[in-house]
């Protein structure tokens, strides 16, 4: 696009002028050469065969002038409208391209909303994820939290914001902590399946926040969360 608004480089348009210069100069000897063939065979010092050659050598001459001459012109008069229009169709449609790759790059990439630890990719490269699916699970540096399954009886009073009582193996004295999310779909058998005895046995995934304290423990150690419904206490 530039190349054509802006015209050809100057190095170029010297060249150009230079090979004009040296046709120039070929076809003036060729031209005094053929008229001195002329003068020759009018006194019968040559051949008509030498002045057919000296004629073939002038228009020759001339023939590479004028390439020469139509070349400089070329490069002098700048590039047409219309090539300056279709390249700037050309350049519309390829930055209108960018903008949607963009877009579509900008749809399928994921963002962290804090600093965290990759911990699992449920998905391996290639496969299709379910609407509304984890697709990677990150531990997070500044929140410690619980991760623990919620009996079917106790989910619908489980919900994110729910204080609740955090065991950890190996730590006396209990935690308290928050409710940040719970799975919406039961883990390995879905629900419509299963009998409403059967349903009771579902467990869903949830993440509760612990206190500041909790940063320090290690990740993996078993935990326990008491679970409250209908004024009795569970695990």
């Amino acid at each position: 696009m530039l190349k054509l608004t802006n015209g050809e480089r100057v190095e170029d348009i010297a060249s150009a002028q230079a090979k004009v210069a040296q046709a120039n100069a070929q076809f003036v000897e060729a031209q005094k050469n053929y008229r001195r063939q002329v003068e020759l065979i009018a006194r019968k010092l040559v051949s008509q065969s030498d002045l057919d050659t000296a004629l073939a050598s002038r228009d020759k001459a001339l023939a590479s002038l004028n390439s020469t001459k139509e070349e400089f012109s070329k490069l002098t008069a700048g590039s047409r409208i219309e090539d300056i229009e279709q390249a700037k169709a050309e350049l519309a449609a390829s930055q209108a391209e960018v903008v949607l790759q963009t877009q579509k790059l900008d749809e399928l990439t994921i963002v962290a909303t804090r600093d965290g630890i990759l911990d699992n990719l449920p998905y391996n490269l290639g496969e299709r994820v379910a609407l509304n699916s984890v697709v990677a699970v990150m531990l997070a540096n500044s929140v410690p939290y619980a991760r623990v399954y919620v009996p079917a009886p106790y989910r619908i009073h489980f919900i994110p914001g729910l204080k609740v009582t955090v065991h950890v193996d190996g730590v006396e004295q209990a935690l308290v902590g928050t409710v940040r999310w719970v799975s919406h779909e039961a883990s390995f058998t879905p629900y419509y399946a299963l009998t409403e005895n059967e349903r009771a046995r579902l467990m869903y995934l949830a993440e509760v926040d612990l206190e500041d304290s909790a940063a320090t423990f290690p990740s993996g150690i078993p935990t326990q969360v008491d679970l409250i419904i209908n004024n009795s206490t569970g695990d």
